[in-house]
């Protein structure tokens, strides 16, 4: 395990991508950056500028499963995006299931009394947050990464 790189976690959206990085020690998630993006040539740029600051050595993108466990098509489009990701950074990514992390984000939210309709990229920041921690818990519990 080396601790000098970090994990990125994302929730990929159409028009909003949620941003959260591990710890050097890889046990805890912090909300990085919501990136909202019109064009493919946006969301690129400000990709680039994240792995500017950053080392990754892994990416997690959530991955949209249906209730039932089958994947739509915005699982395919997440899929795309990772291979994307791969290829450009030449960093490894790895998927985890984001079944109702938006869910959890907006409960969260509304929990601490703030609208969701002013802070939409709150909820995605909260959704990669919970995406990338649970994975960072699954490697704390399974002893391997």
């Amino acid at each position: 395990m080396t601790f000098n790189r970090r994990i990125l976690g994302l929730d990929f959206g159409a028009k909003r991508i949620g941003a959260a990085i591990s710890d050097l020690l890889k046990v805890t998630a912090q909300p990085l950056d919501t990136i909202e993006y019109k064009t493919e040539e946006q969301l690129w740029l400000k990709l680039d500028q994240i792995w500017s600051v950053y080392d990754f050595e892994l990416v997690v993108v959530g991955l949209p499963v249906n209730m039932n466990g089958s994947l739509g098509f915005s699982s395919q489009n997440a899929r795309e995006f990772a291979g994307k990701i791969a290829d450009r950074f030449h960093t490894p990514v790895d998927f985890w299931d984001e079944r109702l992390t938006s869910y959890m984000a907006k409960k969260t939210l509304r929990e601490m009394g703030i609208k969701l309709s002013r802070h939409r990229g709150a909820i995605d920041r909260i959704a990669a947050v919970l995406i990338l921690q649970g994975y960072l818990d699954r490697q704390q519990h399974s002893g391997s990464e």
